[in-house]
C-alpha cells in the first residue's frame, strides 16, 4: 500500500526559525497518532507512543484527521508557549502516514489431536490490541496438510480485515491442525469485521468471521464449530 509522505523543506524551516523561533539545533523523530483535541476551540495535536504531547504549528491539511498513525521529524519551537495549554510546540520537517499492514509471524507444528486447545472441533480466532494501534491475532486449529508450505494474504479494505490462508504445497498423506500467529500494525481504533478464508472448510461450513470494536475492547475470541476432517 502506498505511503503518503510530506517533506516540508529547508526553506520553510528557515522561515520557521526567522518567524517562530524554531530551534534548528534540536530535532526529533518519533511515531504516534494525530488527535483532535477539543479544547479552546479545538485543534490537532500529536500523541506519541510514549504518550508525549506535541502541537505542530504547520501540520499539513491532509493530515488533519483524527486517529491516523504517523511517523514524523520535527524541530522544537523555542521562546513560545502553546496558547492551548496542551503539549509542546513543534515545527514539522517531514511527516508520513503509516498505513495498516499485516503478516504471518509464527506457526506451530502439527498439533496433537487429543491435546488440542481449544478442542479439535473448534476453529477459533483470538485477538489482542495493545492500545498503540497494533493488533495480534492467533488462528487456533487452522486445518492444513500435515507438512504444508503456508502462505497468507492480508487485506484491509473499508474496515474489513480479510486473512486468506493458502496451502502452497502439501506432500504428506494426512491433514492436521496448526496455530497461526498474525500481527497487524498501524491499525487505528475502530470497529472491524475480521474474516478468515481457509483452504479446507466446506461451502456449507460456518465462516470464521466476526466483528470487533477496538475502541472499547482490547481482547476477545470467536469460534466456529467444525465436524469435517481434519477437525472433529
Amino acid at each position: 500500500m502506498q505511503k503518503q509522505l510530506v517533506i516540508i523543506g529547508i526553506v520553510a524551516l528557515l522561515v520557521c526559525v526567522w518567524l517562530s523561533g524554531c530551534n534548528e539545533d534540536i530535532s526529533m523523530q518519533d511515531t504516534g497518532i494525530i488527535k483532535y483535541i477539543d479544547l479552546e476551540g479545538g485543534f490537532y495535536g500529536i500523541i506519541t507512543d510514549k504518550q508525549e504531547q506535541y502541537v505542530p504549528i504547520n501540520l499539513p491539511e491532509v493530515f488533519k484527521q483524527d486517529n491516523i498513525r504517523i511517523e514524523f521529524k520535527a524541530t522544537y519551537v523555542k521562546n513560545q508557549s502553546s496558547i492551548h495549554m496542551w503539549g509542546k510546540l513543534i515545527y514539522i520537517l517531514e511527516i508520513e502516514q503509516l498505513f495498516p499492514q499485516g503478516n504471518l509471524t509464527n506457526q506451530t507444528t502439527c498439533k496433537t489431536h487429543n491435546l488440542s486447545k481449544p478442542p479439535p472441533n473448534q476453529d477459533c480466532l483470538q485477538y489482542q490490541y495493545d492500545g498503540i494501534q497494533n493488533l495480534t491475532l492467533t488462528h487456533q486449529n487452522a486445518g492444513f496438510n500435515c507438512c504444508p508450505e503456508i502462505a497468507t494474504n492480508i487485506t484491509i479494505i473499508n474496515r474489513t480485515i480479510t486473512i486468506k490462508e493458502i496451502e502452497l504445497s502439501g506432500d504428506c498423506n494426512c491433514s492436521c491442525l496448526f496455530d497461526l500467529d498474525y500481527q497487524i500494525l498501524n491499525l487505528p481504533p475502530a470497529s472491524y469485521t475480521i474474516t478468515v478464508e481457509e483452504p479446507y472448510i466446506l461451502p456449507e461450513d460456518q465462516k470464521l468471521e466476526f466483528t470487533i470494536n477496538l475502541t472499547n475492547s482490547s481482547t476477545g475470541s470467536y469460534c466456529a464449530e467444525r465436524t469435517n476432517y481434519p477437525w472433529g
